[in-house]
């Protein structure tokens, strides 16, 4: 069993965006966890941020306490840091014979905290900055079905934000849909036009032979082998 202590949220953070030259907007997550499971907080985060931006609703974030399978999205791993291990219980029951090792004292923090923000912090703004995985990412989020088979969208409680995300990609299929058929609207006028000139090749090319005219059929354009063969036994 995993059990999460603490979660909280820290104050945001512009980073300047030296290309663009606009400023980006971190934020900051804190877990505090007995341990953690293969991808389990970027899934945390992954419904965290779909709840937020209302592709789901609470009757989802309660669902992923139960045993049945559900597309939960992850959240790319790129700002994903261990930032420290905590030994509540190995100071407890050591703390007549051995020094406490969940404080390092002033100076080693300050350099440790240094460290992380000159090497790790800096880092993962610099390729967030770069890459945009987060923005990207983002962009898949509506291709995650968050619910449990046997479930129906009725019985889900949406938000304003979910609701839109949700007419926004009917609108989105309807017009590729328009799109599609348009597509085939010009693919079949446009064989119309080309079997109309294959036919007018054809019948000059009749007339052609009816007056014994040396004349080769196949070296009018548009023709095939087939089609040449017809002409001739007309």
């Amino acid at each position: 069993m995993r059990y999460i202590h603490d979660f909280k949220c820290g104050p945001t953070q512009l980073v300047e965006d030296k290309v663009r030259g606009d400023m980006v907007e971190f934020i900051t997550l804190y877990i505090t966890g007995q341990s953690f499971m293969l991808h389990q907080i970027r899934k945390m985060i992954g419904m965290t941020v779909a709840t937020f931006r209302g592709h789901c609703g609470k009757a989802e974030v309660e669902n992923t306490f139960l045993s049945e399978r559900m597309d939960v999205p992850k959240a790319p791993g790129l700002g994903l840091v261990l930032d420290k291990v905590h030994y509540e219980r190995y100071d407890k029951l050591y703390e007549k014979s051995h020094q406490t090792l969940n404080d390092w004292g002033e100076e080693i923090e300050a350099k440790a905290d240094e460290f992380r923000q000159l090497y790790i912090i800096a880092e993962i703004y610099r390729q967030e900055i770069t890459t945009h995985s987060m923005f990207l990412w983002l962009t898949t989020l509506l291709r995650h079905d968050i619910m449990i088979p046997g479930i129906t969208r009725q019985s889900r409680e949406r938000s304003p934000l979910g609701m839109a995300s949700d007419l926004a990609y009917l609108a989105n299929k309807e017009l590729m849909e328009i799109k599609k058929e348009e597509q085939n609207e010009i693919f079949v006028e446009l064989n119309k036009e080309r079997n109309d000139g294959a036919a007018e090749l054809m019948s000059k090319g009749s007339d052609l032979q009816s007056e014994e005219s040396p004349i080769d059929i196949r070296e009018i354009p548009g023709t095939s082998p087939k089609k040449i063969l017809h002409c001739r036994e007309s």
